[in-house]
C-alpha cells in the first residue's frame, strides 16, 4: 500500500494538521508527557491553559507529538501498538 512519510522535524507541522488531529484525538492523548521534550519544558510551559496555547506550543515543539500518527483511510491511531495496528482496515 502506497505511503505518505511526514517527519515532523523535517516537514514541520502547521496548526491545519494539529486542529485535523484534534478533530479525532484529545489533547492529552496527542502529547507525549513521558518523552524527552516534555521533560525539557519548563514549569510554565507545561501549564496549558487553552487549546490555542497548546496549538502553539506543538508548533514550537514539534516532537512532543506522540508517534507514531498514522492516518488510515481518515481514521487516526496513535502511537504504536501491535493489538492496535492488526485491526487497522487498510
Amino acid at each position: 500500500m502506497p505511503y505518505t512519510f511526514h517527519d515532523f522535524r523535517v516537514d514541520g507541522i502547521d496548526k491545519t494538521l494539529i486542529n485535523n488531529f484534534l478533530k479525532q484525538l484529545d489533547l492529552e492523548s496527542l502529547i507525549n508527557k513521558r518523552g524527552t521534550t516534555w521533560r525539557k519544558l519548563s514549569a510554565q510551559e507545561k501549564e496549558i491553559k487553552n487549546k490555542n496555547q497548546t496549538i502553539a506550543l506543538i508548533i514550537d515543539n514539534p516532537t512532543i507529538i506522540k508517534r507514531p500518527v498514522l492516518d488510515v483511510n481518515k481514521t487516526l491511531t496513535l502511537g504504536f501498538s501491535e493489538e492496535s495496528y492488526k485491526s487497522i482496515k487498510f
